[in-house]
């Protein structure tokens, strides 16, 4: 067994060789610390054979310095970092400390847990099923995919894709109170970062959305969250502004959705088929409840209004018509 530890690279490169196809040719990254420092960017890659990668120890901390001053990954790491093998069995576990950004590209296999303390680590290749925490000034982002479960502790940030792309977590996600939880919008391209999350998703903490490109008109709907669940609700946000008779709907959000609406006052459009009411009012007052009172013979315009249910996620309800009602009001509020 090779076991390497504790290493500083310096915009140098660590490139694993033969594979781990005997005992003889496995090397270990010990659980003792990588040091990544200097003013350019450091690599771990692999070599020659498919099988290539590093084991990892339990307790390995990458300490990656904000080396290259720039928005760029300080460390990428493209070798896939594993458990120890089947003859010296052992789990691997990564912990990132330091200010600077490590990129975890390859198929990573560890089950053990992984723990951002410090700086940025961006998951654009897979994990396995370990749990990943973001600690206090820690931030958690990228476009691959996360095996274990993701908590978002307070002074963490979680920034889901990056450049308008995805991240999947295909376990469960949870953002804890005083945590931040950050995602980029265009509404250009009308599209946006997306967290997508196949158990259950409980909100938590702030939610801050960043517009790159264009001027929103009302009728706008970005899918930020995709979840098997969704719970909880975000303590504050932290969104775009908007130009006057603009709202951000954040109501949607328990389906995942941001949505801009019109907040000046518009008229209901209506029709009669059969035996029902088809009331229906532009896209961009998705969000805006639908209203009703009914009164009896003689009585008139009262003020015991009643929500339409499911209309804030529409624009057109028909309703049956009961010609034993002595009178039927709609109106269209916001919020």
């Amino acid at each position: 067994m090779n076991t390497l530890g504790p290493i500083t690279l310096n915009g140098g490169t660590l490139t694993t060789a033969n594979g781990f196809n005997s005992s003889n040719q496995s090397f270990y990254l010990g659980g003792g610390l990588v040091t990544v420092s200097g003013s350019a960017a450091s690599t771990i890659s692999a070599g020659g054979s498919s099988n290539n990668g590093i084991h990892l120890l339990n307790g390995t901390t990458f300490n990656v310095a904000d080396a290259t001053g720039d928005a760029n990954a300080d460390l990428s790491v493209s070798a896939a970092l594993m458990d120890q093998p089947s003859y010296d069995p052992g789990t691997g576990s990564l912990t990132k400390t330091g200010a600077g950004t490590m990129i975890l590209s390859g198929a990573n296999t560890y089950t053990g847990p992984t723990t951002v303390s410090a700086g940025t680590l961006l998951v654009s290749g897979t994990t396995s099923t370990g749990q990943v925490v973001i600690g206090s000034g820690g931030t958690l982002g990228g476009s691959g995919t996360i095996g274990g479960a993701v908590t978002n502790q307070f002074g963490g940030t979680l920034t889901p894709g990056g450049g308008l792309t995805t991240l999947k977590v295909n376990n469960n996600v949870t953002l804890q109170s005083g945590s931040m939880t950050v995602f980029e919008i265009s509404k250009t391209a009308q599209t946006n970062d997306k967290l997508v999350v196949s158990g259950a998703l409980s909100y938590g903490g702030t939610l801050v959305v960043t517009n790159l490109a264009g001027t929103f008109a009302g009728g706008e709907n970005f899918q930020l969250f995709q979840a098997g669940s969704i719970n909880g609700s975000f303590s504050s946000n932290s969104l775009p502004a908007l130009s006057a008779g603009l709202a951000w709907n954040t109501n949607s959000l328990g389906n995942g959705t941001l949505s801009v609406i019109q907040t000046t006052p518009t008229n209901l459009m209506w029709s009669v088929s059969s035996t029902n009411l088809n009331l229906s009012w532009p896209a961009g007052y998705l969000g805006w409840h639908l209203q009703f009172q009914t009164n009896a013979p003689g009585i008139g315009l009262g003020t015991n209004w009643m929500n339409v249910l499911g209309s804030s996620f529409t624009n057109n309800v028909a309703l049956p018509v009961d010609a034993t009602q002595g009178s039927v009001f709609y109106r269209l509020t916001y919020p």
